[in-house]
């Protein structure tokens, strides 16, 4: 090979090296300058209390802002977003542009849903009052309460002394038979001038009526059946917003007596008044037949 061209391959090869190193030089020189943007601040979006809003309660839209800031001051726990934030609340007092991090969001517990001055309290019930399961949060029902009165009669006899060692066939007194003359008269449970004691027995008459309306439901609390193969003993209870004098009520019907649900339309707030039912009512309301005495038949009879 002519010397000629021994210098033209060694000029190509030191020109491709130049050039390699240039792309190379050039490549590197560029991801430097990404590098350095990366490393700059950015502006993002963080959530803050537009407000002061003490712990523990329901945060609304009204409550937040949504605000742009340095991402080099802002934490990985930092919430960026205010609708992950609404419905929560917030287990320490927030202050007017305090920033909302995840750490400290609580779910919504029962005391933040209650109407100032209003009371929950828990009530046992049957399956038949949870309405087939259809019972739902937020419906609002009455209810009706069932219980027992036996009346109890006391004779207005005058009171009779005696010495201790006597009685009254040693002191020669008889008593007049009742309904002969002369003689005190005893009226009948509830007839002008009776007197009587109220208690709730079986053995007494049952009484119904409407007792409390428009309450609303909280919470429907059911037994989970699925481990169990759809059996368990566990009761199912009914979470009630009440006043204090309607969580009396439903105290002392929980304790004597029993009670049914009826379930509310949806825009039905009427407060209506009811008679209430017992025997008495069924027979002069509603027709319903006395009970008769009647003769056995005599000696004989066929």
């Amino acid at each position: 090979m002519r010397r000629s061209g021994r210098m033209l391959i060694v000029v190509g090869v030191a020109l491709a090296l130049v050039a390699a190193g240039l792309a190379l030089f050039a490549l590197s020189s560029g991801k430097k300058t990404e590098a350095a943007k990366t490393d700059e601040p950015q502006d993002v979006i963080i959530v803050q209390a537009k407000r002061d809003v003490p712990a523990h309660t329901l945060l609304k839209a009204d409550d937040l802002e949504e605000v742009k800031v340095k991402s080099d001051t802002v934490g990985d726990d930092a919430v960026r977003s205010a609708s992950e934030v609404i419905g929560f609340a917030y287990n320490t007092d927030l202050l007017e542009g305090q920033r909302i991090t995840r750490a400290s969001l609580e779910e919504q517990g029962l005391a933040n849903e209650l109407t100032d001055g209003k009371r929950a309290i828990s009530v046992p019930v049957e399956k038949e009052n949870l309405l087939g399961g259809l019972l739902r949060e937020d419906d609002h029902i009455d209810l009706i309460y069932d219980m027992r009165v036996e009346l109890t009669r006391i004779l207005p006899t005058e009171p009779l002394e005696l010495p201790d060692h006597m009685e009254l066939k040693d002191a020669d007194i008889t008593l007049v038979p009742y309904g002969q003359q002369p003689g005190a008269t005893y009226p009948y449970p509830g007839d002008p001038g009776s007197r009587f004691t109220i208690s709730d027995t079986d053995p007494g008459d049952p009484m119904v009526k409407m007792t409390l309306q428009d309450i609303r439901v909280v919470r429907v609390v059911t037994p989970d059946t699925s481990a169990s193969g759809g059996s368990t003993t566990e009761s199912s209870y009914l979470v009630l917003e009440v006043d204090p004098q309607q969580a009396e009520i439903i105290d002392f019907m929980v304790n004597h007596g029993t009670f049914q649900v009826a379930l509310r339309g949806t825009d039905d707030t009427q407060q209506v008044t009811t008679n209430g039912v017992n025997f008495q009512n069924l027979v002069s309301q509603f027709g319903f037949p006395l009970p008769t005495t009647v003769r056995l038949p005599g000696p004989g009879a066929q």
